[in-house]
């Protein structure tokens, strides 16, 4: 591959977690979100659709593939940009097994198979609170780093 089509495809990549993957789960988020309502208190919930929702996330993530993207010495830039989508991804994995573990835990509560504790609950609770934020700062650092990197240096390039 010649350094033009790893540059685009790197860029394809991120593109591709943002529009595809990160909007999924936003997808499946909102919905556990709305079912967690004090109005939805007594509606039925679908946990292994939300469930089967987040491992789909979790897995176009962990297919994802930056192995034959190379970066030259001295690329900075490029190899920052490599570096933070990888940490990225792995926060965003963090948060999707966070959230299942807590859609699993209500499901089992929900059907009586398993007592959870509201000390468990806030536990796992809390987990998935810590990988929401350690995603948006991950998040947050790969975009200024994706903006460094596809952005022209010369800001009137456009007139």
């Amino acid at each position: 591959m010649t350094a033009k089509e790893t540059d685009r495809k790197l860029v394809e990549l991120i593109e591709k977690f943002y529009v595809d993957i990160v909007d999924d789960f936003k997808e499946a988020e909102l919905v556990i979100i709305n079912e967690s309502k004090f109005s939805s208190m007594f509606k039925h919930k679908d946990y292994d659709r939300n469930i089967k929702k987040l491992r789909s996330c979790k897995k176009k993530c962990i297919v994802m593939s930056t192995d034959d993207i190379k970066v030259a010495e001295g690329d900075k830039l490029k190899a920052n940009l490599l570096n933070n989508f990888e940490r990225t991804r792995f926060a965003f994995n963090n948060l999707c097994d966070a959230y299942i573990q807590l859609q699993l835990s209500l499901k089992n509560k929900a059907e009586g198979t398993k007592k959870v504790s509201y000390k468990e609950y806030r536990e796992i609770y809390d987990r998935v609170r810590t990988a929401k934020e350690n995603l948006n700062i991950q998040l947050k650092d790969l975009d200024i780093d994706y903006t460094d990197y596809t952005v022209d240096d010369d800001p009137y390039n456009f007139l």
